[in-house]
């Protein structure tokens, strides 16, 4: 049954997604960086519409941009598809249409496990930095980027915040398990 108050966006799909991300999040954040000190970019990709935006703008001043995408996600070939406790990052049944028209944007991806990802949140909270199982795929991304070129001064956004998935990562959910977190 369909109704005509329902409006579908199409998200991985649309033109509009990333042209949300240029029209409003680029001209906010680019006034911000200093474009001269950043090597490379790494960040996740959902349906890529943030990842389009900004690779676009940081490309134009010569900046690399790179994917930190969790195994088992096929947008970048990362294996066979696998669940995962990620949010917001990877995909398991297609290639969104957006970051896929825009693939010529991504210079490389660098992949991280749950575990991995789990480990980088943990990291990242006993530096009192509080955030979700996404920003330690982006975390572990930036990490494998500066070990694997000769980018020092890299980008990237940690885009979940810990209050909404830390007890996944740092404390009792039972999810917490799958992802080989120790107790």
């Amino acid at each position: 049954m369909c109704s005509s108050d329902l409006f579908w966006t199409n998200q991985n799909h649309s033109d509009l997604n990333p042209a949300v991300y240029r029209r409003w999040l680029v001209p906010r954040v680019a006034p911000k960086l200093d474009l001269s000190w950043i090597d490379a970019a790494i960040f996740v990709v959902g349906t890529g519409g943030h990842f389009v935006g900004l690779s676009e703008m940081l490309r134009r001043h010569g900046i690399p941009c790179y994917v930190s995408d969790r195994a088992g996600s096929i947008t970048f070939g990362g294996g066979p598809p696998t669940p995962s406790i990620l949010r917001g990052a990877g995909n398991m049944n297609i290639v969104p249409g957006v970051i896929g028209a825009h693939m010529d944007l991504v210079e490389g991806v660098y992949y991280s496990t749950d575990q991995e990802s789990s480990e980088a949140v943990q990291e990242l909270a006993r530096r009192g930095i509080y955030v979700g199982g996404t920003s330690g795929l982006a975390f572990n991304g930036a990490r494998r980027l500066a070990e694997n070129t000769a980018a020092r001064n890299i980008l990237t956004f940690f885009p979940d915040r810990g209050e909404l998935y830390g007890d996944l990562f740092l404390g009792t959910s039972t999810e917490a398990e799958p992802a080989g977190r120790a107790a």
